[in-house]
């Protein structure tokens, strides 16, 4: 140690080794951060991307749906039922009757 000073006096490879090794640390830690950020846009990216695909088909799975659902009121309509019972199948409607009780 320097007695004018106070700072001890290190040789100059031992001050370049030692702010390589800092610099490289600094770097490797840089790197690492990098990597990891890089990694975690990639993963939003490919959530979002599915996401995307996903409401393309729930779209279409709801316009199937609707679609079907118009369908069935059709095709289970009173009048569509009654239709198909006289011509396909003959049915002829009944005749109304009035019945009277007495007690």
């Amino acid at each position: 140690m320097s007695k004018e000073t106070g700072k001890k006096i290190y040789p100059a490879n031992l001050r370049k080794n030692r702010l390589r090794k800092y610099f490289l640390n600094g770097m490797i830690l840089f790197a690492v951060f990098s990597i990891v950020k890089v990694w975690q846009t990639v993963g939003v990216d490919q959530v979002v991307l599915r996401n995307q695909v996903l409401r393309v088909e729930l779209k279409k799975i709801q316009y199937d749906n609707s679609l079907l659902t118009y369908k069935l009121e059709f095709l289970t309509g009173i009048e569509r039922i009654e239709k198909l019972a006289r011509e396909k199948l003959g049915f002829v409607q009944a005749r109304k009757m009035n019945i009277e009780l007495n007690p």
